[in-house]
């Protein structure tokens, strides 16, 4: 069918999972990746948010969770990341 990627000859390598921040971690459980959030979350650490849910959501097939019972304040930018979480790869512009 014109327009789809190539299968690749093999699956990839599992990846590590990205390292804990100070306002986000992820864990896998029962099937599922769980993106907890913690502390104050604003326009100040969204950043380092992002970085760890690109990181999970770029894996194929992968099913998230994210977790806000930690979350202390959230302001509007936050919601531009859970969105953006939500919607996967591709959501994102390519640069």
């Amino acid at each position: 069918m014109p327009g789809r990627p190539p299968i690749p000859a093999r699956l990839p390598a599992p990846r590590k999972p990205p390292a804990p921040g100070r306002h986000a971690r992820s864990y896998d459980v029962r099937g599922l990746t769980v993106i907890e959030l913690r502390g104050a979350i604003d326009l100040s650490n969204v950043p380092e948010i992002r970085a760890l849910a690109d990181a999970v959501t770029a894996r194929p097939g992968v099913r998230v969770v994210m977790d806000l019972r930690p979350v202390e304040f959230l302001d509007g930018s936050t919601l531009g990341l859970l969105c953006r979480t939500r919607g996967g790869p591709s959501t994102r512009a390519a640069t």
